[in-house]
């Protein structure tokens, strides 16, 4: 999935909102729905904190060719505040799951690492529509950074990856064309072999069909 990398590296394009191409979905006005989640403040500044939480270790994580490379060159509006990742994903659990009345389920998908990066991904990236933004804002092209630093070389066929390439399937709905293509083909190739869309659990299959 490190094609997709191409689309994380122009983080700092900042078109106007009306400019952004929306080729796979959409191509009117952001969707209504987004505006009804409720205030989405809280879960902006969750994930802020969740980032820069996560940098350090993705950083001190780095292969040995980066290790004198920023992991993440994105300014940190925190400075050095640094919570625990595991007490900030239990507060964007509460925060989604009391929006999306689905707890349990987010609880599933934020106890592995990818998936609840690649959540959070698709989070910043509705966030970024209720604002009224066409363009991925940099903590979108940060979340969905982590996302494939997460899966990359862990493309195992399990329910967690599956997840993960859906989530970032999701989040380029109706923006990079090529990224969107990338994940889809990951995402069918990933399902297959496991068998198709009927060999998975009927939670997850429900989910990917929907």
């Amino acid at each position: 999935m490190t094609s997709s990398d191409t689309s994380v590296s122009d983080a700092n394009r900042h078109d106007p909102p009306n400019s952004r191409p929306r080729s796979s979905t959409w191509t009117g006005e952001p969707p209504q729905y987004v505006s009804q989640v409720g205030s989405l403040s809280v879960l902006r500044t969750s994930i802020h904190h969740i980032l820069a939480s996560a940098q350090g270790t993705f950083a001190r994580s780095a292969p040995p060719a980066f290790e004198d490379a920023q992991a993440f060159p994105f300014h940190d509006p925190y400075g050095p505040h640094r919570d625990s990742v595991e007490n900030l994903k239990q507060q964007y659990v509460d925060s989604c799951g009391s929006l999306s009345g689905e707890k349990a389920w987010l609880q599933t998908i934020c106890a592995d690492q990818m998936s609840f990066f690649s959540h959070i991904s698709i989070t910043s990236v509705y966030e970024d529509l209720a604002d009224g933004l066409w363009q991925d804002s940099d903590m979108t092209v940060q979340a969905k950074a982590y996302a494939l630093r997460a899966i990359a070389g862990q493309l195992e066929s399990n329910d967690a990856t599956i997840l993960s390439i859906l989530h970032l399937l999701l989040s380029e709905t109706g923006g990079d064309e090529t990224a969107y293509q990338v994940h889809y083909q990951g995402l069918r190739g990933l399902i297959e072999r496991r068998g198709g869309v009927s060999q998975l659990s009927d939670r997850l299959a429900t989910y990917v069909i929907l």
